[in-house]
Formats: structure tokens, sequence, C-alpha cells
């Protein structure tokens, strides 16, 4: 099991243990802290963002993890990943021209 907190909202914070195979597991799809997740507490879902794991060096295990609680009304910071569509049929890139990017993330 990995330990981890779960933070946020109008409550106290709160320490859960999840199990290390489910956070590898998704922490290696992509996109882990920006996916809404339910997390079940003492019988209570509640729905929660991934905002922080930390890895073993060694094992690349999974060793905590960080869960900010949304709460309805309260407003909360996600980066986006930004990804180009349409690269090939651009005229301007088919020329020689290059597409300089300058951020991968957007702040919403």
């Amino acid at each position: 099991m990995v330990p981890g907190v779960v933070y946020g909202g109008s409550k106290d914070n709160e320490f859960v243990s999840v199990d290390w195979r489910i956070i590898a597991k998704e922490y290696q799809r992509g996109g882990f802290s920006n996916r809404v997740v339910e997390l079940t507490t003492d019988g209570k879902a509640q729905r929660v963002l991934p905002r922080a794991v930390q890895l073993d060096p060694v094992s690349d295990k999974p060793v905590h993890v960080d869960f900010q609680r949304l709460a309805a009304g309260e407003k909360i910071r996600v980066s986006v990943p930004v990804h180009f569509e349409g690269e090939l049929a651009s005229p301007g890139l088919k020329r020689g021209g290059v597409l300089n990017v300058v951020r991968h993330t957007v702040e919403v």
C-alpha cells in the first residue's frame, strides 16, 4: 500500500492508503494529474484530483501520493496538455516552415 493525503475543500486533511499497483498503472498511462478520480474513504466516495506522486529512485514504484479534494463551487488550476493537429496538412510547413512549440501545457 502507498500512503497518501487528501487535502483541500473545507475539510481537514485526510490520510489514505492506496494499492501501489493501481497508482503505478494510472501514473504510467499519462495525464494522471488531469483526471478526476473517485476515492472511497470510510464508506464515503469523494471526487479528487491527483496532484503529486513520489517515486522510489531505484525501483520507480510509487511511495507517496497527494490528492486534492474537489468541492462544489471551488476554483482549481489544472495544466492541460496541448496537442497540435493538421501539422502535415499545413501549407506553411509543407513549404519548409517550422512549428515552434513554446508551451506544451496550458494552465486553466
